[in-house]
């Protein structure tokens, strides 16, 4: 996960790097600076359509950012595991770069992008994010 600028910087960077004139580079940003929820929570269940028949699993995500003046945040991920009836209980704590829009686009343009704005929305949770497309010039 990128937790810095200069990390983001590397990513982008790299990206334009391997990609062909005209080549596109599409970020959806599910998390910035701008609208962070402090604490938020979120439950989802698997719907794979490949799932077996025995298994059931349930993810819990909170999102939370104990240090507000730094680049990232902590996302826990809880997954409820019932596999034959019998549950587990799995857990994994990422830090995750946190940045403002304008730094992602600043970014962007940075490394060479030519970038224009769209917003993803999530079928079915109706959840928008903003998606910011990096075109890289011919």
């Amino acid at each position: 996960s990128m937790t810095s600028l200069e990390e983001l910087t590397q990513v982008l960077d790299t990206a334009f790097y391997h990609l062909s004139p005209g080549g596109l580079l599409i970020n959806v940003v599910e998390a910035c600076k701008d609208t962070f929820e402090q604490n938020a929570v979120q439950v989802d269940e698997a719907r794979a359509r490949s799932k077996p028949d025995n298994l059931d699993i349930t993810f819990m995500e909170n999102w939370y950012d104990p240090e507000p003046e730094d680049e990232t945040f902590e996302n826990t991920l809880v997954m409820l595991i019932r596999e034959n009836g019998k549950q587990r209980i799995e857990t994994e704590v990422q830090v995750c770069g946190l940045f403002f829009l304008e730094t992602w686009q600043e970014a962007l343009v940075s490394s060479g992008f030519a970038v224009h704005e769209a917003e993803l929305t999530i079928s079915e949770t109706e959840e928008s994010y903003p998606a910011l497309i990096g075109v890289k010039p011919h």
